[in-house]
């Protein structure tokens, strides 16, 4: 059964370029590029229908697993995998939507905390329902075995790239 990354690497093979050799023991990393790009696709896609970017549904969706504790920016970035160079930019569109409010820490008027509102938490699930609708159409495109069988192997792939991370990029 061939795949796009199969004629990918068929045109690789017919162009004969000197000095390019991509392995077939490196195959599968180029397959989950490509799966990886369809999913993120899929996200978007949803997002898009709820009016939110995949950031702010990340976002949300941290300060829906958090409720009723507001979240300070740190705190959002760590609950959601953000970078710290959108969650200002993005807290203040949700703010703006009406989807979260921020306030001054009484304990530290120099901490800024975001709490999701009720608008949020309405865009969210329902952004969140849509997900996970997807997700098990997604879930039987494999069978039972081969669905832990691909767990345990990303299981092991992610633990050693988060584990090694810094020894990789060397």
């Amino acid at each position: 059964m061939a795949d796009s990354i199969d004629h990918f690497f068929a045109r690789w093979r017919a162009q004969a370029i000197p000095g390019i050799d991509i392995r077939e023991d490196v195959h599968y990393l180029y397959r989950m590029v490509r799966i990886c790009k369809l999913l993120s696709q899929r996200v978007e896609a949803c997002c898009t229908r709820h009016g939110l970017t995949p950031s702010q549904y990340e976002a949300l969706s941290a300060l829906l697993r958090h409720s009723p504790t507001p979240l300070s920016a740190q705190d959002l970035m760590a609950a959601s995998m953000l970078t710290s160079g959108s969650v200002t930019a993005m807290i203040s569109q949700l703010v703006s939507s009406g989807l979260v409010e921020r306030t001054q820490c009484p304990k530290d008027r120099r901490r800024i905390e975001v709490r999701i509102t009720a608008e949020g938490t309405r865009v969210v699930k329902a952004a969140i329902f849509d997900r996970l609708t997807d997700n098990e159409l997604l879930s039987r495109l494999l069978e039972g075995s081969d669905q832990k069988q691909a767990d345990r192997l990303m299981r092991k792939l992610l633990a050693s790239l988060e584990g090694t991370g810094e020894a990789l990029a060397a």
